[in-house]
């Protein structure tokens, strides 16, 4: 369901672009089709809504490890768990770090 959600919107993002769709292949149009796509799926005031829920309903905003958070906001909007992370990742006062540091060697 994820997946195919995904592919409608990319879809859609390259009828908005008039492009063609050479997809997997990772040329600019598909990259900006992607970027599109990702958008449609998860325009500001749904993902702002989606990440106040996944932190009321017990998500600590300020653990390090965010796996959590990425896969309250994928099971809430049904996206992709990596749209969801490049999402929070420009998301303000979120401090994104899915790979953990080991501090002896930070």
């Amino acid at each position: 369901m994820i997946g195919r959600r995904f592919l409608v919107a990319h879809g859609a993002a390259h009828v908005l672009l008039r492009t063609d769709c050479v997809w997997p292949q990772g040329t600019d149009v598909e990259g900006e089709a992607s970027e599109l796509a990702g958008l449609l799926l998860t325009p500001p005031g749904l993902f702002t809504r989606a990440v106040r829920a996944a932190f009321t309903s017990g998500v600590d905003p300020w653990d390090p490890d965010t796996g959590g958070l990425v896969a309250a906001i994928s099971d809430s909007l049904l996206i992709p768990g990596w749209l969801a992370a490049y999402r929070l990742a420009d998301f303000p006062g979120i401090h994104l770090q899915l790979i953990p540091i080991d501090k002896e060697t930070a």
